[in-house]
């Protein structure tokens, strides 16, 4: 989804956002001290799913994979209320994040790999959200960005 809106995107868009939020420049900027939650509110067809890939795409940019100072990883996730599948839930939004941590971030990866070791049982989301992003972020001096599209509407069930 994130290849798909970034080809549709015209050089440029979204990027008003960014100039004129100083909360958001604040965010996204891993050295200040920023509130921990940015959110973009508007009714459905404002572009919101546009302005979630420029800031995926800004924030990429400005932490790349590699970086070793100061660590930072990008994940993502764009809900698909369209879909058939089940596979779009908040479960299936935090298995996408751990994922895209992990290849960004060794430390990380490391911790979750440990969480997984021996008998876990991730019943619940919020036990996968404990067990191994809670618990795996304790150990990194890192930060994790995650960007989601659709949450609203996912849980007012739309």
């Amino acid at each position: 989804m994130q290849d798909d809106l970034s080809g549709k995107q015209l050089p440029g868009t979204g990027e008003w956002l960014f100039e004129r939020s100083s909360m958001l420049q604040k965010w996204a900027d891993c050295t200040a001290s920023a509130t921990p939650i940015y959110s973009i509110a508007a009714p459905e067809n404002f572009g919101k799913s546009f302005l979630s890939c420029t800031v995926t795409k800004r924030l990429a940019a400005k932490y790349g994979k590699g970086q070793e100072e100061p660590r930072v990883a990008v994940a993502y996730y764009y809900f698909n209320l369209h879909s058939q599948e089940k596979k779009d839930s908040v479960n299936a939004a935090i298995k996408a994040a751990i994922w895209q941590w992990a290849n960004a971030d060794k430390v990380f990866a490391k911790s979750v790999r440990k969480g997984c070791d021996g008998a876990v049982d991730f019943g619940r989301t919020t036990d996968l959200w404990e067990k191994l992003v809670v618990n795996a972020t304790k150990t990194t001096n890192a930060t994790f960005y995650l960007v989601l599209d659709g949450i609203d509407e996912v849980c007012t069930g739309r």
